[in-house]
Order: structure tokens, then C-alpha cells, then sequence
């Protein structure tokens, strides 16, 4: 029986230094038992994110512990970001903490990146089902083969290996865009995805 618990949602920094070991190796638990092979990430990488301010962090009040964590990757001179690692503690799993964190880390790349078109890559049903309300789109697997672009940042997602050792059509993952519209020169990406978008 899934229980709420009080926890906020913040942009991570240098005090979240202690959780950096215990996020990384939930990351690999949970891609053990999903059978995925993940592009390791080390502590030390987790705690650049933080430093830079480019990863978000849901904790207790009393800040004593960790529920959930996403970070930012960002490529091809700032034109193409995605949100990735994302984690919640399995006891904490399906009460919105996902949801809350995917929010933040949406409108922190927004804040960093506003003229950035965001990537995302999952198999997880309420990632994607996020994404679709965030205003994402699903793109073919083989227009983000033939894109350079895309391809250059591409092994910066953490289930990157797995996908590419099962197959991209194969693997259950679902490759999306969020395109700002507002960005001078989106009319040649929007034409270029108009046949794939849903």
C-alpha cells in the first residue's frame, strides 16, 4: 500500500553532495531489474549536475533523505537538451513524486535552455504519459537515426545501451520532442517531424 510523505521538489546543489552514491546505485538497481544496460554514471558525475545546477532533487523537509532525482544533459551548443536519470525510491514510487520532479526539471531546462529543443527517450508509461502533457510529441526512431543532431547527444541517456542492444523498434522505448515555438527558424524542425508527430 503505496502512503504519502511530505517532500520537496528543488533545483539540487552542493548540499545534496551525500545523496549522490545512494542515487547512483538506485539508478542501477532499477535498470538491473528491468534487464537494461545503462550508461554508468558515476558519483562524481552526479554531483557536477548539482553543482551546476542542472539536476533536480525531491527530499524530506528535514532534508535528511532523498525520494526521487533527475539531471540535465545538453549538446550541440545548447540547441538540443534532454532531462535524464530520472529516479524515484522504489517505496516512494506512484504517489506523484515523478510527476512533481519531471515538472521542475521541464521548466529548469526551459529557464536554462529557452531556445533548446528538449529530447526524451523511456520505456517508463508515466514518463511518457508526462511528457504528452508537458506538450512533447513522439518522433520516429528513424528520423532520430538520421539526424546528426540528435545522434551527437545521444549516448548521453541512460538507457542508451540497452536500446541499442535490443534494437530502437524493439526496446519499448519512445522517442519524443518539445520544440519551443517560439524559437526563430522552428518552421524547417516542425516541417521536417510534421509526418511523424502524433
Amino acid at each position: 500500500m503505496k502512503y504519502q510523505i511530505p517532500y520537496i521538489i528543488k533545483i539540487a546543489s552542493v548540499g545534496d553532495y551525500k545523496f549522490s552514491e545512494a542515487i547512483v546505485q538506485s539508478i542501477n538497481e532499477s535498470a538491473q531489474k528491468r534487464g537494461v544496460n545503462l550508461a554508468q554514471r558515476s558519483a562524481a558525475y552526479i554531483k557536477e549536475k548539482m553543482k551546476n545546477g542542472l539536476a533536480v532533487i525531491a527530499v524530506t523537509p528535514d532534508h535528511k533523505d532523498w525520494l526521487g532525482f533527475s539531471y540535465i544533459e545538453a549538446w550541440d551548443h545548447r540547441q538540443f537538451v534532454a532531462n535524464s536519470g530520472l529516479i524515484v525510491k522504489e517505496e516512494f514510487r506512484g504517489i506523484g513524486i515523478s510527476k512533481d520532479i519531471k515538472l521542475k526539471i521541464f521548466n529548469l531546462s526551459q529557464e536554462k535552455f529557452p531556445f533548446a529543443t528538449m529530447f526524451s527517450l523511456s520505456s517508463n508509461a508515466a514518463v511518457i504519459r508526462a511528457n504528452f502533457e508537458m506538450g512533447f510529441r513522439i518522433v520516429s526512431f528513424d528520423e532520430v537515426l538520421h539526424d546528426q543532431r540528435f545522434l551527437t547527444g545521444f549516448n548521453c541517456l541512460v538507457d542508451y545501451i540497452g536500446m541499442m542492444k535490443n534494437g530502437m523498434e524493439t526496446s519499448g522505448h519512445v522517442a519524443m520532442i518539445y520544440k519551443p515555438l517560439s524559437l526563430a527558424g522552428e518552421a524547417e524542425l516542425i516541417h521536417s517531424y510534421a509526418g511523424h508527430a502524433i
